[in-house]
């Protein structure tokens, strides 16, 4: 705001010399503001993470099971009942 005013009244002054300072901070005041605009936009993000639900983290899936190698299947008649 400050960088603003002082732009704007700087551009009251005459002569070139003046206008060229003035075209300097006029584009000081546009990266500026440019700089403004992305960080209020990451701090809007950043809070919106901060309120919104938690995100859900995805679990593992098993997609096969298979027997280890080298084990041998139990045969049903070797189960003991219960």
């Amino acid at each position: 705001m400050v960088l603003g005013l002082v732009t704007a009244l700087w551009s009251l002054r005459t002569g070139v010399q003046a206008r060229a300072d003035g075209v300097e901070l006029h584009a000081l005041v546009d990266l500026l503001a440019a700089a403004t605009a992305l960080v209020t936009a990451r701090v809007v993000i950043w809070l919106t993470a901060l309120v919104g639900p938690p995100r859900s983290i995805p679990l593992p899936r098993v997609v096969s099971v298979r027997e280890p190698a080298g084990t041998a299947a139990t045969p049903a008649s070797t189960v003991l009942p219960r």
